[in-house]
């Protein structure tokens, strides 16, 4: 952060003197304003206050000598508005200073409590620092013990792996024998192998040339059944057609035998009728013919046998007739 080019001249400039507060403070009482450290400051145009409060502490101080004489007495030399003025002044000036002294002195006691409260919080803050670096420093210890057994583990750890390590080396050695060993056996087999396998591949290749031509044989069987079942699909859909027409007439027959059978049934009704009727009309007919004589009772009763039998032939046709419909 950069600073101000006031600051830095301020800074710069020469620590002042009392001689300059002295004639600053001197010039402002001439002008009839009261010596403060802001004034005796804007005055000098630079300076520190704790500087300046200092050198004009040290003016007031002197300043009753420089009168040469008390508060209140005519000062020789000087006219009596001035000396009365310097008097008025001074007396102002006493007031003020013991009032400024008096804020000061609580100022400066406020200053040191705030900085004896500051004092004690850094002091608590340091212990609590302190206490801090404690706890971590016996954290650091344990873990310091911690690392130095996990080490001791670590470091036997890798003793019994150097130990392993050693181990599968020589199984490694017995291993790369056993390997050529097993080398030489399994170009020995490979050659027994490729012997057998030249064997059953000429084995499967006949056996493959058989099965492909069963199977092109039943193919063509299959190809003949899917024909045969085409040709008889075909026929029973040709008899199922048949089946159905003749489902549909046998259906009309029955309904013809059904009003026949009802026609039938209707007409013996009426035979019957008929035949009760024409028994009735022969009795009576045989009722209203009136007796015939000795000598022609015989032809009566031939004519009488001859008309029952005709009725009788009558009955039968109908019940015939009435049988057929």
């Amino acid at each position: 952060m950069s600073a101000d080019p006031a600051e830095i001249e301020i800074r710069r400039a020469p620590r002042i003197k009392a001689e300059d507060v002295f004639q600053a403070a001197d010039a402002l009482l001439v002008d009839g304003h009261r010596p403060t450290i802001d004034r005796v400051r804007m005055k000098l145009g630079r300076g520190s206050p704790n500087t300046i409060n200092e050198h004009l502490d040290a003016w007031w101080s002197t300043l009753g000598a420089r009168l040469r004489d008390l508060p209140g007495q005519v000062l020789p030399g000087l006219p009596d508005a001035v000396t009365t003025s310097l008097v008025q002044l001074w007396n102002l000036a006493v007031r003020e200073s013991h009032q400024a002294l008096l804020s000061s002195l609580q100022e400066r006691e406020t200053a040191y409590a705030t900085t004896a409260s500051e004092l004690d919080q850094r002091a608590a803050a340091i212990a609590e620092r302190e206490r801090a670096l404690q706890e971590s420093r016996a954290a650091l210890e344990s873990a310091l013990v911690s690392a130095q057994r996990h080490l001791e583990e670590t470091q036997r750890r890798g003793q019994q792996l150097e130990a392993e390590l050693r181990a599968r080396e020589e199984t490694i050695a017995l291993l790369t024998a056993r390997e050529s060993d097993l080398r030489v056996q399994v170009e020995a087999l490979r050659g027994q192998v490729q012997n057998d396998m030249s064997t059953r591949l000429a084995e499967q290749v006949e056996q493959q040339r058989r099965a492909a031509a069963d199977e092109a044989r039943a193919l063509r069987e299959i190809d003949r059944a899917r024909q045969e079942s085409k040709e008889a699909l075909r026929r029973a859909a040709v008899s199922e057609k048949a089946l159905q027409a003749r489902a549909i007439d046998l259906e009309r027959l029955q309904r013809t035998l059904h009003t026949t059978q009802q026609n039938l049934a209707s007409a013996q009704a009426q035979a019957a009728a008929r035949a009760e009727q024409l028994s009735r009309l022969e009795q009576i007919l045989q009722s209203a013919q009136p007796p015939l004589p000795a000598g022609k009772r015989g032809s009566g009763k031939s004519v009488a046998t001859k008309k029952q039998g005709s009725a009788a032939t009558r009955r039968r046709r109908a019940r015939t007739l009435a049988s057929t419909k």
